[in-house]
């Protein structure tokens, strides 16, 4: 699957930096990530990179992405986001996705995620509440 990267990319402002760096909390074992709201190309790649590198630094492989109260980002956004993720080298073992809303937008987090994460034997779960995630990655052992 092939992704292009914009070229032309408006700045970081400081307030999308410290946006992303509020939105990430550590865990023993995991990253949360609680996508932030009304997301521009570059807070997409910053948040991207800096989730990547705590993961690296920690050595963490499971991540929970929280998409709750949050609106889906057009088609562009999407595909950038991926892009970000699956330029990686980072081997993901487990992702919990939390989300709410109606089912299309499961269907459409659920088609993305297939095209990086199923295909890379990435165990990916769904939950409707920030709680339920984490608990179930407290609970569940690291690979």
């Amino acid at each position: 699957m092939q992704f292009e990267v914009p070229n032309n990319v408006a700045p970081l402002t400081l307030e999308e930096m410290e946006k992303v760096h509020d939105s990430v909390q550590i865990f023993s074992g995991f990253i949360y990530f609680h996508r932030i709201p009304n997301p521009t190309e570059a807070s997409v790649m910053y948040s991207t990179s800096y989730i990547l590198d705590r993961l690296r630094e920690l050595e963490y492989t499971r991540m929970v992405l929280d998409f709750t109260e949050r609106e889906l980002v057009d088609h562009k956004l999407r595909r950038l986001m991926l892009k970000q993720v699956a330029d990686t080298d980072i081997e993901m073992t487990t992702v919990a996705i939390v989300l709410d809303g109606n089912s299309f937008r499961r269907v459409i987090i659920d088609f993305f995620v297939r095209a990086y994460l199923y295909t890379r034997d990435v165990d990916v779960r769904f939950f409707a509440t920030k709680e339920e995630a984490i608990v179930y990655m407290q609970q569940s052992p690291v690979c």
